[in-house]
């Protein structure tokens, strides 16, 4: 649970914390839903089945609720929830509002994802990494602190935030966003 539930409440796009199920729409039978907000809180904090609207429906027919299994909408059997290591695991992130563009997710829905996944939202001078937006631009920077990071390939994008919750590795993910930031 987040210290601040009646927030995240407050959040557009934000799943509830006991939601033990997602129902999310693909564009096609084969195809994943799209990775909105609602999708990555569930993968992010585990023990929440992302299933399509057809095990309603079943569950509706058979009068109980049915297995998921043939009903997953293609992020795999859900995580198990507070098992083992998070994706983030306490790591030390700064969301950098004045980083953000228009098209990007709010500050505030992303502070509640890195909460979500496991990490710490910190002041800019204690983050590891801190996430800026898709048209973030360190040359128009004046924050002294982010250019340190961006530097070191810290300052990354919130896409990175995204992949990482939905590959279930931030390491993996890290490894390789530094690989193409040297």
């Amino acid at each position: 649970r987040f210290a601040d539930d009646e927030l995240l409440a407050k959040l557009k796009g934000v799943l509830p914390a006991r939601a033990s199920h997602l129902v999310a729409q693909a564009t096609s039978e084969d195809a994943k839903p799209p990775r909105t907000l609602k999708v990555l809180f569930a993968l992010a904090r585990g023990g929440c089945a992302i299933v399509r609207p057809s095990w309603v429906e079943a569950s509706r027919a058979a009068g109980r609720w049915v297995d998921v299994e043939r009903h997953l909408a293609g992020y795999g059997p859900p995580r198990a929830a507070g098992a083992g290591r998070r994706i983030l695991d306490g790591l030390a992130v700064h969301v950098a509002p004045g980083a953000l563009g228009p098209k990007d997710p709010s500050s505030s829905a992303l502070t509640a994802l890195v909460s979500a996944a496991g990490g710490r939202s910190v002041a800019l001078r204690h983050a590891a990494v801190a996430l800026v937006g898709a048209d973030w631009k360190a040359a128009d920077c004046r924050q002294a602190g982010l250019r340190a990071l961006h530097r070191s390939g810290c300052a990354l994008r919130f896409r990175w935030l995204c992949e990482a919750v939905e590959a279930g590795d931030a390491d993996a993910v890290a490894r390789e966003l530094y690989a193409t930031n040297s």
